[in-house]
């Protein structure tokens, strides 16, 4: 063995070393009881909308919701979780947005959730071990679900007769639910997607690129779970999943001058191959289409609607641009879009900038001193274009914990390569 191979085998121990002392045994239940709560906010059962919604769910999402508030406030009242300070302000951004929804609602079916804001309160307010502890249990959770997708996936491609049911997807006739119980997947015109647990494959597939966006180019220790994201991910046949890891590997790349010829060749045979390249595989090559600059910009840009464009134009250029028509309007209208647009519609302009402009700005200057970030920042908030609603435990364990988990990284790098 070479003195560089034994190198990075010991740098390899050194950090699955230290990442098992950040699991922490006094803060395990804490953490667990949150990442449930967090599996409860995803799943497609629990999901009042999707064609699998279980009325049940939603009680016992509220005794867990209960749970997880005691758990997190015994926790920290016993000392045994501490304060994260820094981030004690951001906790005026989820406030910001109830009393948004409270004050400014088009009707009561849409007022935000007063224990969904205290979780995410909470959340924000332990310290950064503790956020990175839930965030290895939720990453750990999506690999395990990934896995079953993967499994599930391959059972209905190769026809194997695993147990499962179709049932009708958001109404639509065209579209369907492959229900295995462990796994879903969505029947899209002929078109199998990965859904996981999620209720939607580009909600599963945002969260998937996220996840890897954190660990692109770093910890091949972790090259197994990497490889299942990918290949989950794929199946999905999420453009976000493609633009997010896409942008933020080009981003990491820019970080550094010594690699701008990279970043030019890629984009180069982004916009001159990819449209050119055809493969065997409806969903493949329906993804591919869907990557492709037109006239009108990304051929797959389908999160808005001429109804919605409409609405929009008329609420910047009308009376209601400041605070717009009141949360809730636009879902009032059961046009099933999910864009940044319908924020705009619903709470103005004034509200947008209020609880997202700032809202970043805040995270880019908190996190100033940790470069490594910006790429993964800047995807996160990327992806608002396409999923608003940022204000829920799973897009915080992600942002937060997953930025706990880049400066528990940077840091200890720095250690490894001195």
């Amino acid at each position: 063995m070479g003195f560089k191979t034994w190198s990075n085998a010991v740098n390899i121990k050194m950090k699955l070393n230290k990442y098992r002392q950040i699991d922490r045994r006094d803060t395990r239940l804490m953490s667990i009881v949150v990442v449930l709560y967090a599996f409860f906010s995803l799943w497609l059962i629990c999901s009042i909308d999707s064609t699998l919604y279980i009325p049940t769910t939603s009680v016992i999402k509220k005794i867990v919701a209960f749970i997880t508030l005691l758990c997190t406030a015994i926790y920290t009242l016993s000392g045994i979780v501490s304060y994260d300070k820094k981030l004690l302000l951001f906790c005026l951004f989820p406030i910001g947005h109830f009393l948004l929804s409270y004050f400014n609602h088009y009707d009561d079916e849409h007022l935000v959730s007063i224990g969904g804001v205290l979780i995410l309160i909470a959340f924000l307010a332990i310290d950064k071990s503790s956020k990175l502890q839930i965030y290895l249990y939720f990453r750990k959770l999506l690999y395990i679900m990934s896995i079953l997708g993967i499994i599930c996936y391959a059972a209905y491609m190769l026809g194997i007769p695993l147990p499962h049911s179709r049932i009708e997807y958001y109404g639509d006739e065209k579209w369907a639910y492959i229900y295995y119980y462990i796994s879903v997947l969505v029947d899209s015109e002929g078109s199998i997607r990965l859904c996981g647990l999620f209720n939607e494959p580009g909600f599963f597939g945002t969260i998937l690129g996220l996840i890897y966006a954190l660990d692109i180019e770093r910890d091949n220790f972790k090259i197994r779970e990497n490889i299942v994201f990918i290949i989950a991910g794929f199946f999905t046949f999420s453009l976000a999943f493609i633009i997010t890891i896409a942008f933020c590997f080009f981003l990491k790349q820019a970080l550094k001058p010594s690699r701008w010829v990279i970043v030019i060749t890629l984009s180069l045979a982004y916009l001159f191959v990819l449209p050119n390249i055809r493969t065997g595989d409806k969903n493949t090559n329906h993804l591919i289409e869907r990557l492709a600059i037109n006239e009108g910009g990304l051929s797959g840009d389908n999160r808005s609607s001429l109804t919605l464009d409409m609405m929009f134009a008329e609420t910047v250029n009308g009376d209601n641009a400041m605070w717009g028509h009141g949360m809730g309007y636009v879902s009032s209208f059961d046009m099933n879009v999910s864009t940044y647009k319908t924020i705009i519609i619903d709470s103005g302009l004034g509200g947008f900038i209020l609880t997202y402009v700032l809202f970043m700005v805040a995270v880019l200057i908190n996190y100033s001193k940790i470069k490594v970030a910006y790429p993964f920042i800047f995807v996160f908030f990327l992806n608002v274009y396409q999923r608003p609603n940022i204000y829920n435990i799973v897009y915080f364990i992600v942002l937060f914990g997953g930025l706990s988990y880049l400066e528990f990284k940077n840091k200890f790098d720095s250690k490894v390569a001195k």
